[in-house]
Formats: C-alpha cells, structure tokens, sequence
C-alpha cells in the first residue's frame, strides 16, 4: 500500500506516530482513510478518491504486485440459544478480522483476488446458577470455532466451524449466522455481490461502523 510493501502494526487504545518527513506516516493514515471511503462510498468510488489505481499501490513493487490489507480487532458479543434437549449454548465473537487483496493488471485494472470476515468464537454452555450463587448462570467452556465469509468472485461462501462437543442443528446454525444481523445484508441478496464490490461494503458490523464514522 503506497509506500509499504509489508507491514504489521498494533495499535492499543492511544497512539502516536513518530517519524522524519516522507517516512509514511500520512501513509498510514491513508490506509483508514481508503477503508472509511470503501464503506462510505463503495470499493470503485474509494480508488477515485486516492486519485486512481497508480496512487495507492506501491510503484517500487511492480505494477502486477497485489496489494493486501489486513484488520484485525478485539469484539465481545454474544448470542444465546437452545439446543435439543434444552441445552443453553451461548457463543461470544472475540475477535473479528477482515483481509483483502487487489490484484492489478499492466492496464491499472483491478480485480478483488480475494476478500474474507473471520470471526472467532468461544462457545460454552450455561446452566441455572443455584440459590446461593448471585453472579448468574454458570457455564462449561466448549472449545473455539470460527464463523467466516469469504467472496469468491462475487459469490459469497459462509463457512461455520463449531467444537464438536458443541450440539447443534440447522436452526442453531442459521442463528449463529445471523448474530446481531452481521451477515443480513447479504443473506437479503442471495450472497451474492455485484461485480467489484467488497463485503466491506455490505457488512452490518463493529468493523464498518468503526470505519464509518472515522473522522480523518
């Protein structure tokens, strides 16, 4: 991206940059300036705004060098529901992650290679908390399972992972789908996307509501 070519950063609840002139610090601003104009605009739109393809990849790498974003971020919500016989499942998303990667061609065509949402879920069982217990429900953890939609050429994939100590059926699956209306727009459409349009664009999540409203 721009002047990078590869490189990982975290970020904690406040920070700084720090660093000589043209050393990529307004760089890296620009990454989640493109992010906000992809979900404020749409994917063709936000390219426009960084002036074109040739202003936002690297030149240094070649022109058919992919250019690859990942985010990843810590979430905390949760979903209850039973499962035969009168079981209390709870799942909770802890974490969330979006990568995607253009490709280009000689021409500054761009093509989506590949675009996926991960979320990472811990699944445990609940039950009843006794007469003396004040802090709620006890509960059993189950194991990590993993939720994911992946657009392959416009056509959405949905992927659901569960331990398999976790009992489940179709509803209970069609429920963890649905957590707080996180795929919805997609489920409305069939998951299928038009051509050159990102699940950024489309999801109903903490990520995109935190793109958004970023004020840069």
């Amino acid at each position: 991206f721009k002047s990078f070519n590869q490189q990982p950063v975290e970020l904690g609840n406040f920070n700084v940059l720090i660093g000589a002139n043209a050393s990529g610090k307004s760089n890296f601003v620009q990454v989640f300036r493109f992010l906000r104009d992809i979900v404020q605009h749409g994917l063709d739109n936000a390219l426009s705004m960084q002036g074109g393809v040739e202003y936002l990849r690297n030149a240094k790498l070649g022109k058919v060098k992919e250019l690859g974003l990942k985010i990843m971020v810590a979430t905390e919500f949760s979903h209850q529901f039973l499962t035969p016989p009168q079981k209390r499942i709870q799942v909770t998303a802890s974490e969330m992650s979006y990568e995607m990667t253009l490709g280009f061609n000689k021409r500054d065509e761009f093509k989506i290679s590949q675009e996926r949402v991960d979320l990472t879920l811990q699944v445990s069982e609940l039950f009843p908390a006794g007469p003396d217990e004040l802090n709620g429900p006890n509960s059993r953890h189950l194991g990590e399972g993993r939720l994911s939609m992946v657009n392959r050429d416009g056509t959405i994939e949905p992927v659901l992972f569960l331990p398999t100590t976790a009992e489940t059926n179709e509803f209970t699956k069609r429920e963890i789908f649905s957590l707080f209306g996180l795929f919805q727009p997609l489920i409305v459409v069939g998951l299928h996307l038009p051509a050159q349009t990102l699940l950024l664009e489309s999801l109903n999540s903490p990520l995109t509501r935190l793109f958004r409203h970023l004020s840069i």
